[in-house]
């Protein structure tokens, strides 16, 4: 997946969007990360939602806000099924820019599916 420096999701393979349930219209409609549709989840038994700050700390948004490599588990409810993902986001640059313009991303999901 590959993010703009605004968190909108910029482009989602097909498998990406499989995987995580998001519509084929993700690419042109462009929905920022946290608001896409997915349903962040804590890892405690009775998977409460995630609040704003637990949110802050997913790799995608981190690598945009550090400008470094992140990775951090993510679980989401899709379909009252919970999926964990290892989830590992690589900030992107474009020189003269210091900051980071995009992040890509990358999902692999963890346990049965």
């Amino acid at each position: 997946m590959l993010l703009a420096e605004d968190t909108r999701i910029v482009a989602a393979s097909p498998t990406a969007r499989e995987l995580l349930g998001l519509s084929a219209q993700t690419d042109t409609t462009r929905p920022r990360f946290l608001h896409s549709g997915l349903s962040f989840l804590d890892f405690t038994a009775g998977a409460h939602p995630l609040q704003d700050a637990e949110l802050a700390r997913l790799a995608p948004v981190q690598a945009l806000q550090t400008d470094a490599l992140e990775r951090s588990l993510i679980r989401i409810d899709r379909g009252g099924v919970h999926r964990t993902f290892d989830v590992v986001a690589a900030p992107l640059h474009a020189p003269p820019r210091l900051d980071a313009i995009g992040a890509l991303v990358f999902f692999t999901a963890v346990g049965p599916g």
